[in-house]
């Protein structure tokens, strides 16, 4: 499977050259959350290319990693499911359905602003895992997102889902994350036990 090119939406680390700032930012997010996965059994929900997922494998006891594109999962395949043994590839669309497992983690980077229905996949979090490590990019317009977050907003729908005494806020802005919100976050990142 060949995807060519990086379409300033879905991270492809071998065509960033040209915007390194961007892969870093991503990059410090699966840094994060390498301490969340560690010997537990994860969904990489909207995997994207794999990366992310590959870089998660090292201290997961299982990872499966799901994208809406089938040839973007083609790619993570050809890329990133050689000589690991705990890792997997699935296409499966969030707007309309969610792997039929338990996990003890979802991750999900990037992912709510681009659905249809966020609350139907936020559910299926609930039901099927225990915890919920996630962030959403705040007061960014994109082509390709189907909702724009401001931190109140972004709050209140995890707040619909979630006790708040359950939910911890983080704040990335650029390759800092921060405890708390900050008002300059780029990206706000939750992490929710699931109770």
């Amino acid at each position: 499977m060949s995807i060519n090119k990086f379409t300033k939406e879905r991270c492809i680390p071998e065509f960033m050259k040209g915007n390194v700032k961007t892969l870093q930012a991503h990059l410090v997010r699966y840094n994060f959350a390498l301490m969340y996965a560690r010997n537990k059994n994860v969904l990489d929900a909207a995997c994207g290319s794999g990366y992310g997922t590959s870089l998660l494998s090292n201290v997961s006891k299982e990872i499966e990693g799901v994208d809406v594109d089938y040839e973007t999962i083609g790619y993570a395949r050809d890329h990133y499911d050689i000589g690991h043994n705990n890792i997997r590839f699935n296409q499966e669309d969030l707007n309309l359905t969610f792997p039929n497992e338990r996990f003890d983690i979802v991750i999900s980077f990037e992912t709510i602003e681009h659905l249809d229905n966020p609350d139907f996949f936020i559910e299926n979090v609930k039901k099927l895992s225990n915890e919920f490590l996630f962030s959403i990019p705040i007061n960014m317009s994109s082509e390709f997102h189907k909702s724009v977050y401001t931190i109140d907003s972004a709050k209140e729908l995890i707040e619909k889902h979630f006790k708040k005494e359950n939910i911890y806020w983080f704040s990335q802005g650029g390759l800092n994350i921060n405890k708390g919100i900050s008002p300059r976050a780029k990206y706000l990142i939750g992490y929710c036990k699931i109770i």
